[in-house]
């Protein structure tokens, strides 16, 4: 329901456009129209919910990076672009900081 709500079901390529570039073109229109306030949110929670159970994932610190650059060219921000957060390995110790936090 989601899919079709969002008109991504079954995207027809234009002409010279392959499909991948019809569902980047597509999706980049859902996104300015969602962030202009022309179209509704669609609720995905339950399809987040489910993805996460049942598919293996990461969060890539590198992919955040970049989209807070991307982000930042857009609004055309001049603000320096923080570091990326420090990767944690798995099982390694908590770090506090002066207070015990």
């Amino acid at each position: 329901m989601a899919t079709d709500d969002l008109g991504i079901r079954q995207i027809p390529p234009m002409a010279g456009e392959t499909a991948d570039d019809a569902i980047a073109r597509t999706i980049l229109q859902i996104l300015r129209e969602l962030t202009a306030g022309t179209r509704n949110v669609v609720p995905m929670g339950a399809v987040t919910v489910a993805l996460r159970r049942d598919v293996d994932w990461d969060i890539s610190e590198s992919a955040i990076g970049a989209t807070v650059e991307r982000i930042d060219d857009l609004r055309g921000s001049t603000a320096a672009t923080p570091p990326p957060p420090a990767v944690v390995l798995p099982g390694a110790p908590p770090v506090l900081d002066s207070v015990q936090n």
